[in-house]
């Protein structure tokens, strides 16, 4: 049990209108999901390119009744951080000076260095443990167009997975047409690392915002997102022994032909789309929500026989629908 009281952000800074502010502490670095927060659809807590909704569910094979022993994260893991499902890769405070510039004709940039706190591979939080990031960002109206975007690039000493350099670019932005309400919001991100496969992911959505009742603006929005290759945690892991797998399975009738058989996966390709509703009350600063969401997995794997032969094994999952309605209170 933890007696211990612990705070996410726990820093101080000094702000000039003028020189900009200085931040240190426990803090937001400043390429945590800069590229996410691009996003002015209205739609972004309801729906954004991390993937929040369902990672911790494991997956169902096709041809077998049970579970296996892998989740959805298993392919949606960043390797810098050791989670963060998707393109959530450097959204943890962590302990770092920041500097943020004044605003100039739009455009602000941070940047921030400071020590991984999440350690991996036996490494511990320390000098040989950094990270640097900086981010810009720009906010605009052009003529009838509003736009927002971002990009970041972070630089990591030591990742989690394994223990090597790792270095994430992020680039996201709005174009919003706004007598029409029609806007596209879209967001890249790669990631490489050494002993890791190089990632890629990409969120898309159309959106349209228009005020048609007294209770507030209405938001209508698809979203469609990739994400490939995020299986860092499993490179080099044998599946044969995470088990799950039935031998009505395509990888569980490998494993079972013979003990000294391995399964390793050798790519992988995570997608969901769907659409969603959200209707601003102003009086209340609140939001209502319904949305649908439809997640499927590709995975690729490779199987080791007992001579050393390798050869593709063939293996299918389940796909995940989610129905949500809900409400967000802005305090």
């Amino acid at each position: 049990m933890n007696n211990n009281v612990s705070t996410l952000y726990s820093y101080i800074y000094v702000k000039s209108d003028t020189w900009g502010t200085l931040n240190w502490g426990t803090l937001s670095p400043a390429s945590d999901n800069a590229a996410v927060l691009a996003d002015i659809s209205g739609t972004v807590i309801e729906s954004n390119g991390p993937w929040f909704e369902g990672p911790g569910f494991f997956l169902r094979p096709s041809g077998n009744n049970g579970l296996a022993a892998l989740t959805w994260t298993s392919f949606l893991s960043c390797n810098a951080l050791g989670a963060g499902i998707g393109v959530d890769c450097w959204g943890a405070a962590q302990p770092a000076v920041r500097y943020d510039t004044p605003t100039f004709g739009g455009f602000r940039v941070e940047t921030s260095y400071g020590t991984n706190r999440f350690s991996g591979a036996g490494v511990i939080p320390s000098s040989s443990n950094n990270f640097w990031d900086i981010a810009a960002f720009y906010n605009g109206d052009w003529g009838d167009f509003k736009v927002s975007a971002a990009y970041s690039y972070t630089w990591v000493e030591t990742a989690v997975f394994t223990s090597t350099q790792s270095d994430i670019n992020q680039a996201g932005a709005t174009v919003m047409h706004v007598p029409t309400g029609l806007g596209l919001y879209g967001m890249y991100q790669n990631e490489d690392a050494a002993g890791a496969p190089t990632t890629d992911a990409w969120y898309l959505k159309p959106f349209i915002k228009r005020t048609w009742n007294p209770l507030g603006a209405t938001i209508l929005y698809g979203e469609w997102a990739r994400y490939d290759d995020q299986y860092a945690s499993l490179v080099g892991a044998d599946i044969c022994a995470a088990g799950g797998f039935g031998l009505g399975t395509g990888v569980g009738a490998f494993c079972g032909g013979n003990a000294a058989n391995t399964v390793a996966v050798n790519g992988s390709e995570m997608e969901r789309f769907g659409l969603g509703v959200v209707q601003e009350i102003d009086s209340a600063a609140m939001h209502l929500f319904a949305r649908w969401q439809h997640q499927d997995a590709d995975v690729d794997f490779v199987g080791t026989n007992v001579n050393g032969v390798n050869s593709s094994v063939r293996q299918d999952f389940e796909n995940w629908d989610l129905f949500q309605l809900g409400g967000i209170i802005f305090f």
